[in-house]
């Protein structure tokens, strides 16, 4: 990426030639910069930082009193380079779903979550677990074993996870970015059969304003509170009234399929074919759970006037000030200024030899901010982006997130796109910071100061 401007803008917020440099100049374009340090042969090698982790997901079964012995295995996978060691952090932490269906991971890693949630202990087997927790190093493969003591009075289907946290050294732009591959652990216990106890817990219909075109939405909400991993299906029928009686069925829809773990709770959506208009409807859901059904629901439901909670446009929100909060939606700011995808390699250094479900990271570049013209503040407001190159078998999902390390501070964002991926393919890591007080930072003797640091976080797809 070059830079966007032909003068450096001061933190005092005067212009410069470009060919002179002061030392806060050099401070901003030699750490946090690293995009305009080309004079750095650093900048002009190979992607750093190649590995990949197998399997991302322990499918296992158990007698009860038994135990179970397997191993994950990482491999790096950097040739001909200095790079012999990647060091990683390992530890169990709970798993349960989110109300999507996806993968949800809990535990002390995450003590900020806005909305945090105790795992049942009746569905965890966190601790079962028996495994060196601490810090380790691989070269080119590293396997550690993984031990599950499960009690004699187990029964039914029990998940936990492994955090595996890549601790990435090697960009030495002042943006650090790690990467934490969740690896579900899911065990079933054999024995008789548990009974089933997911239930219909709710039923709802609400306009959807946030889609692009607005739209009609049947919510059905599942609850698990025994031992089973159920298959899911769930059916509606749609009745509008017609004064005080009920008419004919509007809409009969069937869900997607999806599954549920013990111990959690999913609010299924789907979609009409049509906006409903305004007036009183009646729905009545049904559950499929492993092909048997459960008992039904009805509610009575009154669609309320869109004009109180009004749909929101479709199109870009206009960047903030250093006053106001950061937008958690950087992607539609870094598209204009983003670098070209890297074309991806033809040739894949890791090859699965086993079905196993695999993630290999094959390319990354260090990440590469300047300064964003467009933006209200554009003196203290950076952006950037750059590609990286995965390889996987099974479809994972991808989360970024990001935050200021440095006395420099400022409101840190990123995202991916895409944020699912499968195959060999390019996703581009976006990253935006707003406020950043580059004054606040020492001007000489510091080296490899560390201004942010991004976490991409990798988890497999229920």
């Amino acid at each position: 990426m070059t830079a966007r401007h032909s003068a450096i803008t001061t933190t005092d917020g005067m212009k410069r030639d470009n060919k002179v440099l002061t030392k806060t100049d050099r401070l901003l374009f030699l750490v946090l910069i690293g995009a305009l340090c080309i004079e750095n042969p650093y900048y002009a090698t190979p992607a750093k930082a190649q590995f990949a982790v197998q399997p991302m997901v322990l499918s296992l079964k158990s007698k009860p009193g038994t135990q179970i012995k397997t191993e994950i295995r990482l491999q790096n996978l950097q040739q001909n380079s200095t790079q012999q060691y990647l060091q990683f952090e390992i530890q169990p932490i709970d798993l349960i779903q989110s109300p999507d269906g996806q993968w949800l991971p809990i535990g002390p890693a995450y003590p900020d979550s806005a909305d945090p949630v105790t795992p049942p202990k009746h569905a965890s087997c966190r601790a079962w677990i028996y495994q060196g927790i601490g810090f380790y190093e691989t070269g080119a493969t590293e396997s550690f074993d993984v031990t599950i003591n499960v009690p004699a009075e187990a029964q039914g289907f029990f998940c936990a996870a492994f955090l595996i946290t890549i601790k990435n050294p090697f960009e030495n732009t002042g943006i650090i970015t790690d990467y934490e591959f969740i690896v579900p652990v899911m065990v079933k216990v054999e024995g008789p059969a548990p009974d089933r106890a997911v239930r219909l817990k709710d039923a709802g219909l609400a306009q959807d304003t946030a889609a692009p075109a607005p739209s009609t939405l049947v919510t059905l909400e599942v609850e698990n509170q025994g031992h089973t991993f159920s298959q899911l299906t769930g059916f509606a029928h749609v009745f509008a009234y017609e004064g005080d009686q009920l008419g004919p069925i509007k809409h009969k829809i069937t869900f997607d399929e999806a599954k549920i773990i013990p111990g959690s709770r999913l609010k299924l959506k789907k979609a009409l074919p049509e906006l409903l208009p305004l007036g009183r409807y009646r729905v009545l859901d049904d559950l499929s759970v492993d092909n048997r059904l459960v008992a039904g629901i009805s509610r009575d439901i009154e669609l309320a006037d869109m004009a109180t909670n009004p749909p929101k446009p479709n199109q870009p929100t206009v960047p903030q000030s250093r006053a106001n909060k950061p937008s958690s939606n950087v992607s539609h700011f870094l598209l204009q200024i983003s670098e070209p995808d890297a074309p991806v390699s033809q040739t894949i250094h890791y090859a699965i030899k086993s079905p196993e479900p695999t993630v290999a990271i094959m390319k990354q570049k260090p990440v590469r901010v300047s300064q964003d013209g467009s933006a209200c503040d554009p003196y203290h407001t950076y952006s950037g982006s750059r590609p990286i190159e995965f390889f996987t078998n099974a479809p994972v999902r991808l989360q970024a997130s990001a935050v200021a390390t440095s006395l420099a501070e400022g409101n840190w964002t990123c995202a991916t796109d895409p944020d699912s991926i499968c195959g060999h393919m390019n996703a581009t890591l976006f990253v935006r910071a707003t406020d950043v007080q580059l004054k606040n930072l020492p001007t000489g003797g510091v080296k490899n100061l560390e201004v942010a640091r991004i976490t991409v976080q990798v988890i497999p797809r229920l």
